[in-house]
């Protein structure tokens, strides 16, 4: 039976907004489908293979060797063709609790060895796979092939490939390697993690494998500035009438473009086409900004064609509901159906002598820990989207406000009540729920401000939402909120700009519950410290940029982000001093320093032209980098001796940049709703179309919603319609997005923060 698709049409038109409150479709309950029809895996399966070569057909033991706890046999009780199958059994957990507490207990490890072989010729692995799991109801499995090519290179490369497999029938296996030099393979190994196993599942797990096998297909498009050969890149959820209407193919012969009706596939308007200069290459240009008659349709240029997408008011609502589905799988202590079951009753905390059980909230990423940081921001983002949804759509309001609840009671549960609360806990595999064996995990509180002054705003929105609802969880709240923040401002010290950004967010959150004008003046002094953070005056550069923040008022080192960011935090902040103050003397000031921020935005999207992708940030070689990171930094856009923009961030093996990504597009939506300036709205907008497939790989990083998404590791949990990942990221010191056909930590990982990120700017956008 099919998986019931929830494509561009259907989704949006159950989602779509529309003026009369009454033409507002109701929001679904969750989980969501996963429509796996219109995703990269199904499409790959579909490709001609051109050309294959039998590597192992299963029916000896020679070159299989087994590594870890199991065993490795051969068995004639199923098989895919011939006499007989390699079967990999294993136990869930060790005897002993792991080494890093919280991850896994190790691997268990069927390798299949070659001699140097040279695979050049082939780019697709194929094998069938027969997991029999009884009880578990997501099953993953790793590849990793080792190769001249991956060898001391990090996961990030992408020579690790985890995938999703049906429970108790076969399953092709199919990974472009493409991206890998194939010259001398020496492995392919085929990998079970031992990641617990839920009470009722089983404790031993077995995998029958067959038909191993080298493909070659059509390659995918991996690495660049183009545009995916064959494809037009747009926003798959759609376009607004009113807004600007854009999409990039590769330069070809074709110079008029169609808008087609998506059923009848008739031209409704035609346009010509325009050549721009890209990054790198040149790029395509299809505008139909002129067109705003709301309906379904369809691109075409020469003989592509897109699929359907909608032209209506605020197409956004699909993401919305799709994001809300995602936190909602992601529950933790709570059964999420299909998923799995009230999970990880004997995970505690401790501080002084002191215990609390710590499941609850929301399972961080692809693994499942718990942070502090992200349930604080996910909970807050929420309430605020909810905030601007009250008239526009109050049912989706309610739901937003409900699943915020979730995380603010595990905000609640994980105090102490002295400062010290949960900030941080691992865990990366199921558990049996009992406490005192080996699958425990404690973790020990801490008493950190940041995490503090985040929790104290969140917990401040809280009992403004639910004052009306429930008073007795309102009360909590409040006490918890005025409490925590005045554990945060006992520690602040001399703040540097995140720690300001979230102490000033706090304020204005605790002066809007309770109206102290107290809270209101800490809010101003820190957006003060915000503003000696700020570049004002023109650097002696070749190409001055101002308006960016420097990482404390010494301004030593300019602010950047790799990974999770907080870039939205000051702009974010003044923006709200601006718009609740407006009588304060300061507020010319806040203003002008969101202004710059705004201006250094523009200004750094514009290299990235015509994506204007926000670029990742400054680097000064005068700040001492690696050798490794001073690579990174001198491929960026040079600004000055030894200044330059990167397009990407500096980093190391956590890649990705969706986080930074959504964190600068919100910092632009909400200087946009300050200023009323279009042009930030703009491009904050295109930052959310590059996210749904306006970008070189013509995907929708949101699982499950457009088409041609990627899978995402996301090996305790499924795919989730709504998830999203860390992001694209780049190979090596590269400045050039790179997205292999490898699905791995960190860069294709599920995480929380990006879809935390979303809503928050969605909450800046909404009108």
């Amino acid at each position: 039976m099919k998986t019931p698709a929830i494509v561009c049409l259907s989704l949006l038109n159950l989602c779509s907004f529309a003026t009369a409150r009454a033409a507002l479709p109701p929001v679904p309950e969750f989980p969501l489908p996963v429509d796996q029809q219109h995703s990269t895996t199904a499409r790959q399966l579909a490709k001609p293979v051109l050309e294959s070569r039998l590597l192992d057909d299963m029916e000896s033991p020679t070159n299989w060797r087994l590594f870890g706890p199991g065993e490795m046999t051969f068995t004639t009780e199923r098989k895919r063709d011939g006499k007989q199958s390699l079967r990999l059994t294993a136990p869930t957990k060790g005897a002993e609790p792991p080494r890093t507490p919280g991850r896994p207990f190790g691997e268990t490890v069927a390798r299949r060895e070659f001699s140097n072989e040279d695979w050049s010729g082939f780019n697709r692995i194929s094998v069938w796979v027969y997991p029999d799991l009884p009880g578990f109801k997501v099953v993953s499995l790793k590849l990793a092939l080792d190769c001249e090519g991956t060898a001391g290179r990090s996961y990030t490369d992408g020579g690790m490939n985890f995938v999703l497999l049906r429970n108790h029938e076969w399953n092709q296996v199919t990974w472009e390697i493409t991206h890998l030099d194939r010259k001398q393979v020496k492995a392919l190994e085929l990998v079970y993690r031992l990641q617990g196993n839920e009470p009722g599942a089983t404790n031993r797990v077995c995998y029958d494998f067959d038909h191993l096998e080298l493909q070659r297909v059509a390659p995918d498009h991996f690495r660049g500035w183009d545009v995916a050969p064959g494809e037009i890149a747009y926003c798959h959820i759609g376009y607004g009438p009113d807004d600007p209407k854009l999409a990039f193919s590769a330069p070809g012969a074709e110079t008029r473009f169609e808008l087609v009706d998506a059923v009848s596939r008739q031209p409704d308007w035609t346009g010509d086409t325009r050549i721009v200069k890209g990054p790198v290459d040149k790029i395509q240009v299809l505008d139909f900004s002129r067109f705003r008659r709301p309906g379904h349709y369809r691109l075409r240029l020469g003989q592509i064609e897109s699929e359907p997408f909608p032209i209506q008011p605020n197409p956004w609502r699909i993401t919305l509901i799709a994001g809300l589905d995602f936190f909602y799988c992601e529950r933790c202590g709570f059964a999420v159906r299909g998923i799995h079951d009230v999970c990880h009753q004997d995970w505690r905390a401790q501080a002084a002598g002191r215990s609390l059980t710590i499941n609850g909230g929301w399972h961080d990423a692809g693994d499942l820990s718990q942070g502090l940081v992200n349930t604080s921001e996910a909970a807050w983002s929420m309430l605020r989207l909810a905030d601007r949804l009250d008239k526009s759509d109050p049912e989706l309001a309610r739901r937003f406000r409900d699943e915020a609840r979730w995380g603010v009671e595990w905000m609640l549960k994980t105090r102490f009540g002295d400062g010290t609360r949960v900030t941080w806990a691992t865990m990366d595999f199921w558990t049996d729920g009992i406490p005192g064996n080996v699958d425990d995990v404690v973790v020990k509180g801490s008493n950190s401000p940041f995490e503090n002054f985040l929790a104290a705003a969140a917990e401040a929105a809280a009992a403004r939402a639910y004052a009306l609802s429930d008073a007795a969880q309102a009360e909590r709240c409040r006490t918890a909120a005025e409490a925590d923040y005045g554990f945060a401002d006992a520690r602040a010290g001399n703040p540097n700009l995140e720690l300001a950004g979230a102490a000033a967010q706090s304020g204005i959150e605790l002066w809007r519950l309770t109206k102290e004008e107290k809270y209101a003046a800490k809010a101003a002094r820190f957006g003060e410290i915000l503003l000696r953070c700020q570049q004002v005056e023109k650097p002696n550069w070749e190409k001055p940029l101002t308006g960016f923040f420097y990482a404390s008022p010494e301004r030593k080192r300019i602010a950047h982000y790799f990974h999770r960011s907080h870039e939205q935090g000051p702009v974010v902040a003044l923006a709200d001093l601006a718009t609740f103050f407006p009588d304060d003397p300061r507020a010319a000031i806040w203003r002008a320093g969101v202004k710059r921020y705004g201006d250094y935005l523009l200004a750094a999207a514009a290299v990235n032209a015509p994506y204007q992708m926000c670029s990742a940030s400054i680097y000064q070689l005068s700040e001492n980098p690696s050798a490794a990171d001073q690579k990174q930094i001198e491929q960026g856009v040079r600004l000055a001796e030894g200044v330059y923009l990167r397009r990407f961030p500096v980093w190391g093996d956590f890649r990705g940049n969706l986080g930074v990504l959504l964190s600068q597009a919100t910092a632009a939506a909400s200087a946009a709703r300050l200023l009323s300036s279009a042009e930030l709205r703009e491009l904050a907008r295109e930052q959310a179309e590059w996210t749904l497939g306006r970008n070189p790989f013509n995907g929708s990083l949101m699982y499950g919603v457009g088409h041609n998404y990627n899978p995402q590791y996301t090996a305790m949990s499924g795919d989730i319609t709504g998830s999203l990942p860390v992001g694209i990221q780049t190979r090596l010191a590269a400045d050039v997005p790179y997205w292999p056909p490898s699905n791995c930590y960190n860069y294709a990982e599920v995480w929380v923060h990006p879809v935390s990120r979303w809503f928050t700017l969605q909450a800046e956008l909404a009108q």
